[in-house]
């Protein structure tokens, strides 16, 4: 099943759509959105998908954490081999949606911020880029070259072995 299938479908405010992604359930959009707001609470994730030119939200799980007591208020109205649909009591407001999905966006943002801030690489120590340099690949065996590596841990480790 195509994305552009499985958002249309879990826009249907009233219903939620379990899609199974290989070991996963995921569920899409508005599906996702009544999910987080009234059953549990889950980090959601969000793209912006070039081919259907549009935003999406999502939610996944292990199939193997599915559990149907938290659906107590729902009813199972259709099971395929790729989805489930359940009949949920709560409709999506469309303002109500709407605002979530920006504060989705804004979310994942700082997420986003926050990764990339953190994964700047600090520039390694000119002695350890010189002793790089000078070792001399070519004429050391395997265990020199193990040796050497071993001993560039210890020295960006703070042990100087």
């Amino acid at each position: 099943m195509k994305i552009i299938e499985k958002v249309r479908l879990s826009n249907q405010g009233s219903r939620l759509y379990f899609f199974k992604e290989g070991i996963f359930y995921r569920l899409y959009n508005q599906s996702a959105f009544l999910f987080v707001e009234n059953i549990k609470s889950y980090t959601v994730g969000v793209k912006f998908i070039k081919n259907i030119n549009d935003w999406i939200y999502t939610i996944g799980f292990p199939i193997a954490y599915f559990n149907t007591d938290v659906l107590k208020a729902s009813k199972l109205l259709e099971e395929k081999p790729s989805y489930r649909c359940y009949s949920f009591p709560k409709t999506a407001i469309a303002s109500e949606y709407e605002q979530w999905c920006l504060q989705q966006q804004s979310q994942s943002e700082q997420r986003f911020k926050s990764k990339s801030e953190s994964m700047i690489l600090q520039k390694p120590p000119t002695n350890l880029i010189q002793e790089i340099l000078q070792f001399d690949t070519l004429n050391k065996t395997p265990m020199q070259a193990m040796e050497f590596i071993a001993f560039l841990k210890s020295k960006i480790k703070g042990t100087d072995g």
